[in-house]
Formats: structure tokens, C-alpha cells, sequence
């Protein structure tokens, strides 16, 4: 079997911007497809066709020496060429699958679990005051069947991916943090708390807006309402800013979605600098590389939360992925009605959910199909991605 020839699709997801679909293509009819995201679409669209060049003629089957070969051979290292690398990998994983009839989780032992975990975003919804509205916005997907819950402390709006206007825009670690948006965040956090009871989790990601000091502060002011995790408190750049947290807090703090490769988690994973880890199979460098990095972090008794804010097929091939890897705390969907509408649009047969799990797809490769026409349709569209 060769490779024939590589594929991308930017598709304008429900939200604000757009999902990366990658075909690769064979000589026997197989054609492997998978999906990555981030906001800077058009290059990363452009990094996965350049792969074609190293990829046409070569046997999919053979992963892991194509994934060490694209790695190596790049020279420069980053999350673009990962992502990009992470495209075709899972492709290849997909044309497995499809040649052997089997799910990709197959390929790696088998499920260690039929169901999948998984929690969604809170958007503030109805009208009123926001500590009202994230409520609402609570109760919401708790009625759509979720036991867990994720927010952000300092107002954005996981629909519009931008920060709430009552909100200063926390960009700058260094920058100080007035006890009034503090009590804000309390009083936020608290209302969601209050709405969904004490049986629902919650937990709050603060995108790496923070010091060390003020990751503390709101660290500690938030230790009442018994989260989950605290995810990023700090920038990823300085792993000691974060172990700084860590220790400080009795909430176990969650890391490691802006990092790539076994070697980009090996510090964080050697200090211990976390209770949980969430590597985002798109652009961790694929399905392998992903369940590497877990092995490294079952070692340390970390656990593992896929970060997946992404669309219907990267969320298939993270749910693969988690019925695979002993560590697994729970598995990140965004869970707002349209963005659910949109994926179930474009790829089929849907996800299933019961009782706040997604369970496996027993279809061979990862178990969906895209849908061309639906594609095409929202190739076009314009979107603006605020990375905030």
C-alpha cells in the first residue's frame, strides 16, 4: 500500500474558527482522515500539504518511522509542525483501522473502558447579571446529560472565544489582579456551584493568564467550592512558576495543552509539577505520541484530561485514545448545542452519550466518515479567531 497523495479542509465550525480536516490518500482505495485546530489555520493547512512531499509513495502501516523521520528531518521543532505532523499520523491510523476492519483502539490492546468521561464549557446564557447567567449556562449542559462542568474565572465566553467586556483582558502574567475581580471570580464560580449541587464537578481553566502569586491568590480563594482542577494557572514557558502553584494549592492543578512531544512534557513530568496532565492528541504529535506522554504520566501517578476543544473527528480520535490509557480522569467536549449540531453535521454517525459518557465507535479507523458536500459548503466562510 502507498500513499497517493494529501489533503486539507478548513471547515468553519459553529463557534470562531475553524476545524482542519487532513485526507490521506492510497493506492488500494483507503483514505485516512483526521482533524486538528488551532488559530492559525491557513499555515498549519499549508504545514500538512508540505508533508506530501516526504509522504507520497510511502507506506502508511509504517508509522512510527514516518513520525520519527517528519519530526527529525524538520529540524525546527513547535507546535505547528506537530500539529501538522499529528494530521497525517492520525490519518495513517485511520487507514489501519479500515484495512484491518477493526476501531483504532484496537490497534493499541484493546479499551481499557467502554465509556468515556467527559465534561463541557460553560457559556452564559438568558439574561441578567453573568454570575446568573453562567448558572444558567450550567444547568444547561447538566440537562444535556454532562456530570461535569468547565469555566473560566475571568469572563470569557467559550462561544465567542473572547473575554467577557466587564472583564479587564488578563493577557500578561505580570500584570496585577485587584481584589475585586478576585470576588468576582468567587462570586462566578460560587453561583455555578450553588446552581448544578455538590454531585456535579467543576473545573475552572484560567488559560495561563497568571503569575505564580496571583495562580495562588485565586487558587486559594476558590479552594471552598472542591474543584476538579485548576487548569493553567501560569504560562507554560516556566515549569518551576508552576510548581510554585501546585504546592500551594489543595486543588490539584492540570497543565499541558501548548506542549508537544514526549520531550516537550518530560520536565513537567520529571517534577511532578502537576496532578494532571492534558496533552491534545492534534497537536502532541498524534495518537502514538499521546499514549507515550500518558505512559510517562501514569508512571508519575498523573493523571490524564485530553485536551479537545475541537470538533467531531479529533474528538473520535481522543475518545480512542482515552479507551486506551489506564490514567484517564476525563475528556474535555465543548458541549454547546451548536457546536454539537455542526459536528454531527459534517461527520457520521454521531458520538452516543449516556450518563456523562461518550461511548467508543465500533467502526473501523475512528469510526466516522466526513461528509464532502458539508465540507464544501462551509469552506468559504470568514471567521476571526481571538486567541485570548
Amino acid at each position: 500500500m502507498k500513499i497517493t497523495r494529501v489533503e486539507t479542509h478548513l471547515c468553519h465550525n459553529a463557534g470562531h474558527r475553524y476545524w482542519i480536516f487532513t485526507k490521506v490518500f492510497t493506492d488500494e482505495g483507503i483514505t485516512g482522515v483526521s482533524e486538528v485546530g488551532m488559530n492559525q489555520e491557513r499555515t498549519v493547512a499549508a504545514a500538512i500539504n508540505s508533508l506530501s512531499e516526504y509522504l507520497v509513495g510511502k507506506d502508511p502501516r509504517r508509522v512510527e518511522e514516518h513520525f520519527e523521520k517528519l519530526y527529525r528531518t524538520g529540524y525546527w521543532v513547535g507546535l505547528i509542525r506537530t500539529t501538522a505532523i499529528s494530521a497525517v499520523e492520525m490519518c495513517m491510523w485511520d487507514i489501519i483501522g479500515k484495512w484491518l476492519g477493526v476501531p483504532v483502539y484496537r490497534l493499541f490492546g484493546g479499551p481499557a473502558r467502554d465509556r468515556i468521561p467527559v465534561y463541557a464549557h460553560v457559556a452564559p446564557e438568558g439574561e441578567g447579571a453573568r454570575h446568573e447567567r453562567l448558572a444558567q449556562g450550567a444547568l444547561l449542559m447538566v440537562q444535556h446529560g454532562y456530570k461535569a462542568v468547565k469555566m473560566d474565572p475571568f469572563g470569557r465566553d467559550y462561544r465567542r472565544g473572547v473575554s467577557d467586556p466587564n472583564f479587564p483582558s488578563y493577557t500578561k502574567e505580570t500584570e496585577h489582579i485587584p481584589n475585586k475581580v478576585i470576588d468576582l471570580a468567587v462570586r462566578d464560580v460560587g453561583a455555578v456551584r450553588q446552581a448544578v449541587g455538590n454531585d456535579i464537578d467543576i473545573l475552572v481553566d484560567c488559560h495561563g493568564k497568571l503569575s505564580p502569586a496571583n495562580g495562588i491568590r485565586l487558587g486559594k480563594a476558590l479552594e471552598e467550592f472542591r474543584l476538579v482542577y485548576i487548569e493553567d494557572p501560569v504560562p507554560p514557558e516556566n515549569v518551576d512558576g508552576l510548581i510554585l502553584v501546585s504546592r500551594a494549592l489543595q486543588t490539584p492543578v492540570c497543565a499541558g495543552e501548548r506542549l508537544a512531544t514526549i520531550y516537550g512534557f518530560r520536565e513537567l513530568l520529571m517534577k511532578q509539577g502537576v496532578a494532571v496532565i492534558n496533552p491534545d492528541i492534534t497537536n502532541v504529535g498524534g495518537m502514538a505520541e499521546c499514549r507515550k506522554v500518558a505512559a510517562m504520566a501514569q508512571s508519575a501517578y498523573i493523571s490524564v484530561a485530553p485536551h479537545n476543544p475541537n470538533g467531531p473527528l479529533a474528538t473520535a480520535a481522543s475518545v480512542h485514545l482515552s479507551a486506551t490509557i489506564p490514567n484517564l480522569l476525563m475528556l474535555e467536549r465543548r458541549g454547546m448545542v451548536e457546536d454539537v449540531a455542526r459536528a454531527e453535521e459534517v461527520a457520521s454517525p454521531a458520538l452516543q452519550m449516556e450518563d456523562g459518557c461518550l461511548l467508543l465507535p465500533t467502526g473501523p479507523g475512528w469510526g466516522l466518515d466526513l461528509d464532502a458536500g458539508i465540507l464544501e459548503k462551509y469552506a468559504e466562510v470568514e471567521t476571526h479567531y481571538d486567541p485570548i
